[in-house]
């Protein structure tokens, strides 16, 4: 009786589910003939687990940086610059003596940015204890006259016609420890800027495929890393020892 009662259901079920039906029928008979059952969807589209021997997939190997190393070459310029920069800045700071470079590293509030000195005018020297600044724009004498004057170098700027006259002062202890804070100032921007040059190399250096080669770049970014930054050191230490010399 069981067994009648299966029977009874089965038909049941298929009456109500033909399309079951002709897609198991279709499925078997391919299978007896020697063909393989169609390929589930998922497994066509790719997001199927992948097989022991199986690929990564074009996207994902895009995105692996090369297995045998990071070329830093990119990173080593971006550091170069970034000394180069500091060193104009450090060749202008001169107490008590006008020097053309004293003002670089002045920023300007200008046209909505922050422009340098060298943007906005260019520089010259009067005598021994006078520059003067000549705006490319002579709207722009009050914003650059305002720069100059809230500098953390004290200097006390006036404008005379299309130009500004910028004194500089015989070096006292207040004026060597504004120049001394400036230097500091650029010091630590420089040493921002080679850090900022580490982080990308490192995403970089991520990317590899070998955790062992991962290590062995990030040495190798870690001592370029520090070469320039004891070089920033080096340079920010030698300019304040000459600021006390005076």
């Amino acid at each position: 009786m069981r067994r009648s009662v299966c029977l009874l259901l089965g038909r049941f079920y298929i009456r109500a589910h033909p399309d079951q039906l002709r897609a198991f029928t279709s499925v078997s008979a391919k299978s007896q003939g020697g063909q393989s059952p169609p390929t589930p969807y998922l497994q066509q589209a790719g997001f199927a687990k992948k097989g022991k021997q199986g690929g990564r997939g074009p996207v994902a190997e895009s995105l692996d940086a090369p297995a045998d190393g990071v070329d830093l070459t990119a990173t080593k310029q971006s550091m170069d610059k970034a000394i180069s920069h500091l060193q104009e800045i450090l060749t202008g700071v001169r107490v008590g003596r006008a020097s053309a470079g004293l003002l670089d590293a002045l920023k300007v509030d200008l046209y909505g940015e922050r422009l340098s000195m060298k943007a906005v005018g260019s520089v010259s020297v009067r005598d021994t204890h006078m520059l003067s600044v000549s705006p490319f724009d002579p709207q722009a004498l009050p914003l650059i006259e305002k720069a100059i004057r809230d500098s953390p170098m004290k200097l006390n700027p006036r404008m005379e016609g299309q130009e500004i006259l910028v004194p500089v002062p015989r070096p006292d202890a207040d004026t060597v420890k504004a120049m001394g804070k400036l230097i500091k100032q650029e010091g630590e921007g420089t040493r921002m800027a080679i850090r900022a040059a580490r982080r990308t190399a490192l995403e970089q250096v991520k990317r590899m495929p070998s955790k062992d080669a991962q290590r062995q770049e990030e040495k190798k970014v870690q001592k370029l890393t520090d070469g320039f930054i004891k070089d920033v050191d080096s340079m920010c230490e030698q300019k304040e020892a000459e600021l006390q010399r005076v």
